[in-house]
């Protein structure tokens, strides 16, 4: 809460003001009158085509799903943010549930997780980020796809674990193959840059923020409503068998990209 005070504080007083009290005046006398659509706005860039890189990206954007590249990546994206931000709450009721873990299991339990990704994000991301440096953007952004794909199978290999892990053992193996996944958000985040242009990468990065806030709010409510409802039908694993399966969804569209 104090960090939060201090940097409400500091945006608020110290931080300056980028656009001129003119333009700022502009804006609001040349903009629409706030609605609940108005919220969504910066998803319009999703509209946009992709940008070309050369030939071969012009011939994939005269076909349906290369038209549709953004649109496709905004919902794979939005798919991973349904499924993780509710993540470790239902890992937590489960654990209790199913093993009788207790605060110090789990306290475990999300250390490995914490590790494994620290893990993924300074060894495996930085040395797939070193191969992408060495080849031009084409190979780059098919470095990307790959690694998202990845990521996406990792997952639902990591889900289904979690959902046959009879012992803690195998449930902290899937932890450690399910965190290593941690690679898919900025390989995704890469990949939205890649198909606009760079004038465009403050609005693409706007309207993942919007994902992320939309898919934030709504992974409780569905993940803890189907948890809840499987632990009455005495099947409280089918909460990761549904995540599994809308990652294997992710996965078919992934295969759609160009």
């Amino acid at each position: 809460i104090g960090a939060l005070i201090i940097f409400l504080f500091v945006v608020s007083f110290i931080v300056p003001e980028s656009v001129s009290s003119n333009i700022r005046e502009l804006n609001y006398s040349t903009s629409p009158p706030t609605s609940f659509s108005h919220i969504f706005s910066p998803l319009t860039i999703l509209t946009r085509l992709p940008v070309e890189i050369g030939d071969s990206d012009r011939n994939r954007n005269r076909s349906w799903r290369g038209k549709n590249t953004i649109y496709i990546l905004a919902v794979i994206y939005f798919i991973y943010r349904i499924s993780q931000a509710a993540q470790n709450e239902i890992i937590n009721l489960y654990t209790k549930y199913k093993f009788d873990w207790t605060s110090l299991e789990n306290g475990y339990f999300l250390s490995l997780q914490a590790f494994t990704r620290f893990i993924a994000l300074i060894v495996l991301l930085p040395l797939l980020r070193l191969i992408r440096s060495r080849y031009q953007s084409s190979y780059a952004r098919s470095l990307d796809i790959w690694t998202m794909r990845g990521g996406l199978i990792m997952e639902i290999i990591g889900f289904i674990l979690f959902a046959i892990a009879a012992k803690p053992f195998w449930f902290y193996f899937a932890c450690v193959i399910n965190s290593l996944a941690t690679i898919t958000s900025p390989a995704m985040r890469s990949l939205f840059t890649t198909y606009v242009l760079p004038t465009q990468a403050g609005q693409i990065l706007g309207a993942i923020s919007v994902i992320e806030s939309v898919g934030s709010i709504l992974s409780p409510l569905w993940m803890n409503k189907l948890y809840n409802q499987g632990v009455n039908y005495g099947i409280e694993e089918i909460v990761f068998w549904a995540n599994a399966g809308i990652f294997m969804a992710s996965l078919a569209l992934g295969s759609l990209i160009l």
